[in-house]
């Protein structure tokens, strides 16, 4: 029995670490579209400037290191969401070994209940912002802010843009 388990364990540990390999390959390979890129993420934590405990949420987050970091910088708290379940293992695995109050659920962020959030970061392909802005517009007018990196609103009017390096910018609302 005691076997069965430390084998169980063992490939689990394999399997993740596999699949952070995996994800970190990808990564290289295409890091604009799936990770916010990593020198931006101090920044992206300095501009968004959570308040002590307060609840981000990073819909999409992909690894969650920009959460991590937004919450780490903020002394916040974080949740993130992530379709893919091996990006949510990844991510799982990041909050868990950062040690921020992170928490990362594996969902449909557009279905998702986002648990008292007050500040939304989201790095995503215009088509699904596109998909998110209704849901976007009721959360906005109930006073949250939310954070785009690289695409907007297409009926909403921003509050502010932020220009960061590279030509990549942050758009409040």
């Amino acid at each position: 029995m005691e076997r069965g388990i430390t084998f169980a364990t063992i490939a689990l540990l394999l399997v993740l670490i596999i699949s952070y390999i995996v994800h970190l390959i990808i990564e290289m390979e295409v890091s604009s579209t799936i990770s916010t890129p990593k020198g931006l993420r101090k920044k992206i934590a300095k501009i968004v400037n959570a308040p002590k405990d307060v609840l981000v949420a990073d819909l999409g987050c992909g690894n969650a290191l920009t959460l991590i970091e937004i919450v780490r910088h903020n002394q916040a708290k974080g949740v993130g969401f992530e379709l893919s379940p091996i990006m949510g293992i990844i991510a799982k695995f990041n909050a868990l070994i950062s040690k921020p109050k992170v928490k990362v659920e594996i969902e449909n962020f557009l279905t998702a209940d986002y648990n008292g959030a007050e500040i939304f970061f989201l790095n995503l392909p215009q088509k699904i912002i596109d998909l998110f802005e209704p849901r976007a517009k009721m959360l906005l007018d109930t006073g949250v802010k939310i954070y785009l990196l690289n695409s907007s609103f297409k009926n909403l009017k921003p509050i502010k843009e932020h220009e960061l390096d590279g030509g990549k910018r942050l758009v409040e609302f």
